[in-house]
């Protein structure tokens, strides 16, 4: 493997402990205090910063390795 190839490993891997560790603590810390309020509403906000962070993930990995469609 070509050191470009290990410089997107890493950096992706990266990215991902990176993003975790500060989604956590700005976003899914506050969203504790919805749990008082309502255990619905509590679910939907977790699952929807998930769901944003995981999709984010997702998109730095494939534009790092070539692999997504949407060239700029």
């Amino acid at each position: 493997m070509s050191p470009l190839v290990w410089f997107n490993i890493f950096w992706s891997l990266g990215y991902v402990l990176f993003t975790a560790v500060t989604s956590t603590y700005l976003l899914l810390v506050p969203a504790v205090a919805l749990r008082l309020v309502s255990r619905t509403l509590y679910s939907q906000a977790t699952s929807a910063v998930f769901a944003m962070w995981w999709t984010s993930c997702l998109f730095i990995t494939e534009r790092m390795n070539g692999q997504h469609p949407l060239r700029i």
